[in-house]
């Protein structure tokens, strides 16, 4: 039975290209939105073992409020995020508990080694 992933970017082409790389899979049914109360009205709906946050859907001055608003949504769900200028060390972030980083563009196979190694399962 595929696993719920929620991704929220304002980049429907990005978006798209991740929900199908998850989704041929068979392991995943993603959920995306390009608005992040959207986001958060889903994880409050419907359990996701994974979010994906593209960095660029919220305002850089309310970003960790926000990241940590969607954390809170449940407690289990794992965080990657887009960082900031594709930055995971960018100064936003500093203090914020997230679980992996991807950068876009990003090459089809890092997207799924990346959800593997945050989720600790294997396509294989």
């Amino acid at each position: 039975m595929p696993r719920n992933v929620l991704v929220a970017t304002p980049a429907a082409g990005f978006g798209e290209l991740i929900r199908l790389t998850l989704e041929d899979t068979d392991l995943y049914r993603v959920a995306l939105v390009d608005d992040f109360q959207k986001a958060l009205v889903l994880a409050r709906q419907e359990r996701f073992i994974l979010a994906v946050l593209d960095s660029d859907l919220v305002s850089p001055a309310h970003l960790a409020e926000q990241i940590r608003a969607l954390a809170a949504c449940q407690a289990e769900m794992k965080l990657v995020l887009v960082p900031p200028e594709n930055n995971p060390e960018h100064a936003l972030l500093q203090r914020l508990k997230l679980d992996g980083y991807l950068t876009k563009p990003f090459y089809l196979p890092d997207l799924l080694d990346t959800v593997e190694e945050t989720l600790g399962t294997s396509r294989w």
